[in-house]
């Protein structure tokens, strides 16, 4: 099938889209200051990185990619006069939805090698550091890869409606089911199934290991569970109407999926102590030194002129 893109270079939004924008604009500008932030600490502070925390940067870099690259289109969007080019039209349906999907496979590569520590008692980013380097490098390649085939080929379109932002078009419906169930479920389901696995592994080893062991392995279940269930919830509705086609789901059911995913974009700085204990270390440090900038105004005594 040949390729082909369907374009309105009727430039900017429309009166309603730019009033819904608005909203999304002041949580993406949360968003930023939140990410700056606990990028900012991570260098004040002088926290360490090893490969297991790169792990989850690498997750957390993709965030603020994509506010960055929104307050960029957005200033574009609202001004009438700036034509709106092919190649911006790819990248704003594109690349906010690549880096979603990059999001998803980080984390799945992060749960098996939680799940590698907690049953076969193994260091993985020791013993296979390596292939843990290369992991995002193997998403990236694999995820641009789906997306030029089905490009190449016409399965897969961008088009911009009058007024209204560049969106994906699927005219397959067999791509479809291949994004679906392979893109887009299979690393959740790979994430859900091992973390089922774990926590049964913990109940059946309970006499084997240590109370230590038991106990650090539970809680790390625990608050990846707690993560995942915040993420996938606020994360997954957007992606899913995008691999149904944008322009046939209702506008508020778009606008209400954009806002929870802009909305787990700004809560990530927060929610990712639960991945890892040393950004909560962060935030501890961060609200006792604002605690103390605070009140020393307060403790000071004012000496009287004698």
């Amino acid at each position: 099938m040949q390729n082909q893109s369907l374009f309105s270079h009727t430039n900017g939004w429309d009166s309603q889209t730019q009033s819904l924008n608005n909203i999304i604009l002041g949580i993406s500008i949360v968003a930023f200051i939140l990410h700056c932030n606990i990028w900012l600490q991570l260098f004040i502070q002088k926290t360490k990185f090893n490969l297991s925390f790169m792990l989850i940067l690498s997750y957390s870099s993709t965030d603020i990619l994509i506010v960055i690259y929104y307050l960029i289109a957005y200033s574009i969007c609202i001004r009438s006069w700036i034509t709106i080019t092919p190649i911006f039209c790819y990248s704003e349906a594109y690349l906010i939805f690549f880096l979603n999907l990059f999001e998803s496979f980080c984390l799945t590569t992060l749960n098996i090698a939680r799940y590698w520590q907690i049953v076969h008692n193994q260091d993985v980013y020791k013993f296979h550091r390596r292939k843990i380097q290369l992991i995002p490098i193997f998403i990236t390649c694999l995820i641009l890869l789906n997306f030029s085939v089905q490009h190449l080929f016409g399965w897969c379109i961008v088009t911009k409606d009058v007024d209204s932002s560049c969106s994906l078009h699927y005219t397959n419906i067999f791509v479809q089911i291949w994004n679906i169930a392979v893109i887009l479920a299979m690393p959740i389901i790979i994430s859900l199934f091992l973390s089922y696995r774990s926590f049964f592994y913990i109940r059946a080893a309970y006499v084997e290991q240590t109370m230590v062991r038991r106990n650090h392995h539970r809680k790390l279940i625990v608050h990846t569970s707690i993560f995942y269930s915040i993420w996938f919830c606020l994360w997954f509705p957007f992606v899913l109407i995008t691999f149904l086609n944008v322009n046939r789901v209702n506008y508020w059911v778009v606008f209400m999926a954009t806002i929870a995913n802009t909305l787990e974009i700004a809560i990530d700085p927060i929610i990712l102590l639960f991945l890892d204990t040393r950004f909560l270390e962060i935030w501890k440090k961060f609200f006792r030194l604002i605690t103390i900038r605070l009140t020393l105004p307060i403790n000071v005594q004012i000496r009287p002129i004698v």
